[in-house]
């Protein structure tokens, strides 16, 4: 009878203190907010301290409310994020352009989890290892037959931690065991620079905007500096952007004094900003041309923002993503965090680079852009925005040269190019990574003949050509890998070829070389170098 009065009086508590949570917060003033935030989180307390009072099975506090501070701040916008403890000290390294590990990439070639990527400076490096080298074991366990990002499971760490790792050596296949630790090691963002060949066109691929970026670039431009050229292509396809200061720093180097770089916006002055440029920048003088596609985002967009706006230089290739939003990084005191949009990025005319249609919207672009185009600028620019749907009209802009540039969301270029236009062999052999596996194989078969006659990338360059023998081979690897289609081998041969060659230029020397051959079939590339004089006509 005792208990069942203390679970009646029980029962009636919880129903009372539920019913002041419900009327306190009707009658709470919804003006005073710092009010209704002290209600709001006395309501989490109130959840948490019922749930671990009386919930039927024990609970993992610090898992939910990870989870629960996740969906919050996605309630805000897609950019606010939350992050544990362990991703917020990865996102640290990585926004500071380090990683924690032995700093390799894998693919699966056979059955075996085999090199594709060796960070420089990473531990990896530090011993030896190459692309093409097998990790057969780790930690005595076996890694045949296991999925590429098991064994990269079986490699992260903690930084410190060491592991014992097997390694059948390319291409000579004999064994080696090494002790390795986990440790930091950089992750640069600029994927490759150099003066493509045939051309007096420097070229510069950066991947990502972190802290180290600007000092980078620089290193880049002095690297180039034994080169001649007179034009520059800056190559931001992929790129997910960064940080905003990093980012108006690459766009300075471009532009001249008290030129507008970028702008700020938010409902507190506090995050209002003016990007302006200093003077000091390396390449003022140099015709420029930017490469963008639908993956070139926030920092990236800034910096094409800037040069399209001040007639700096010109852009080629897709309409990029649109994210336009700045976001602050607030840590906590158990070394979790997260980030909070703050403001939005204007370009230099103020141009909105936030894309923020909803489905049912219709874009439609203002026909007195029709002016300033010719028949195909137009098709290319009606066809992109009819992605989106139905009723709003893009606004337009004009440059202080006259020039007709479109807002609404994204870096719309001055001159559009199709991403990829190979066949579903290519594509599939790509994502697959059959060309990559076949190069490694077609080096260790003719290992003597790269120590002997290619002892350097740039002879291989000049005189290597895959022989009709080559390509039989190659088409039997396809083949019993069930990749092939003949007809369309014969549509892309010579992006085959060339990715072939550039496959084994990476894995004999490294991304660099990669990216020199691959250039020459690269349509954006392609185009870019046809219009440097239209460039070189704007900075006169």
């Amino acid at each position: 009878m005792k208990n069942n009065f203390v679970f009646f009086f029980q029962h009636k508590l919880l129903i009372f203190l539920s019913l002041i949570v419900i009327s306190s917060s009707e009658c709470l003033p919804q003006e005073n907010k710092n009010e209704l935030i002290n209600f709001q989180s006395a309501k989490l307390r109130y959840i948490l301290e019922m749930a671990e009072k009386y919930h039927f099975d024990s609970l993992d506090i610090v898992a939910a409310c990870d989870k629960a501070f996740s969906h919050l701040l996605k309630e805000f916008d897609p950019q606010s994020e939350y992050y544990s403890k362990a991703m917020s000290s990865y996102l640290r390294d990585r926004y500071a352009g380090v990683l924690v590990g032995i700093g390799v990439d894998l693919i699966v070639v056979g059955d075996t989890a085999t090199i594709a990527n060796v960070a420089e400076g990473s531990p990896a490096e530090g011993i030896g290892l190459r692309i093409g080298d097998k990790i057969t074991a780790i930690d005595l366990i076996s890694t045949v037959g296991m999925k590429r990002e098991e064994v990269l499971a079986m490699l992260q760490g903690d930084e410190g931690t060491k592991i014992d790792i097997e390694i059948r050596k390319f291409p000579t296949r004999t064994v080696e065991k090494h002790s390795i630790s986990r440790l930091k090691y950089d992750s640069p963002s600029i994927g490759a620079s150099f003066v493509i060949a045939g051309t007096r066109v420097a070229y510069i691929l950066m991947n990502r905007v972190s802290e180290k970026t600007p000092a980078e670039f620089e290193e880049a431009l002095s690297e180039l500096k034994k080169n001649d050229y007179d034009y520059f292509l800056l190559d931001l396809r992929n790129n997910p952007g960064g940080f905003l200061g990093q980012s108006a720093q690459i766009a300075e180097h471009f532009l001249k004094a008290d030129q507008v770089i970028c702008r700020t916006q938010s409902k507190t002055p506090e995050f209002d900003s003016v990007f302006v440029a200093s003077g000091k920048g390396l390449l003022k003088d140099l015709p420029l041309v930017i490469l963008m596609d639908t993956n070139s985002a926030s920092g990236a967009e800034i910096i094409a923002g800037a040069i399209q706006d001040n007639d700096r230089g010109l852009v080629v290739g897709m309409s990029s993503y649109g994210k336009a939003s700045a976001q602050k990084f607030y840590n906590m005191a158990d070394s979790s965090s997260f980030r909070l949009t703050v403001a939005h990025y204007l370009t230099p005319l103020g141009r909105t680079l936030q894309k923020n249609l909803t489905s049912a919207e219709k874009v439609e672009l203002d026909q007195s852009a029709r002016l300033h185009m010719d028949n195909e600028q137009f098709s290319q620019i009606s066809e992109m925005i009819q992605k989106h749907g139905g009723k709003t009209n893009l606004p337009i802009f004009k440059t202080p040269k006259g020039r007709t540039v479109i807002g609404g969301g994204g870096i719309i270029p001055d001159y559009f190019v199709n991403y990829d236009t190979t066949t579903m062999l290519t594509r599939v052999l790509r994502a697959k990574a059959i060309m990559m596996t076949w190069s490694i194989y077609f080096i260790e078969k003719h290992y003597e003949k790269f120590e002997n006659e290619y002892k350097t990338f740039e002879l291989f360059d000049k005189t290597f050509n895959f022989t009709n023998d080559d390509m039989v081979h190659f088409a039997n690897f396809c083949i019993s890998n069930n990749i092939w289609n003949a007809e369309m081998f014969k549509i892309d041969r010579n992006y085959i070829l060339f990715h072939l060659k550039a496959l084994i230029a990476y894995v004999k020397w490294g991304s660099n070389e990669y990216n020199k051959v691959m250039v020459r079939t690269d349509p954006f590339v392609k185009k870019s170098i046809g219009i440097m004089k239209e460039a070189n006509e704007l900075i006169k």
